[in-house]
């Protein structure tokens, strides 16, 4: 998957962190997905993988396919 590709995802990640007005933290503890992992797939700086993706979209309320789209 290309960079610009992956940003996009880690930024529709974000925005739907915060609009549910969900912290960093609690994203972590809910997904299971350690804290420092969230900072970085949010900043672009981690690739996540799809289990990681699943994992938080389902805390997100949303799915897999909705956050890659």
């Amino acid at each position: 998957m290309d960079q610009k590709k992956v940003n996009e995802i880690c930024y529709r990640i974000k925005s739907l962190r915060l609009s549910q007005r969900m912290s960093q933290e609690e994203l972590a503890e809910k997904s299971g997905v350690p804290y420092t992992i969230i900072v970085r797939i949010e900043m672009g700086a981690e690739n996540p993988s799809i289990f990681m993706i699943t994992k938080i979209a389902d805390v997100l309320g949303t799915t897999l396919e909705q956050i890659m789209k």
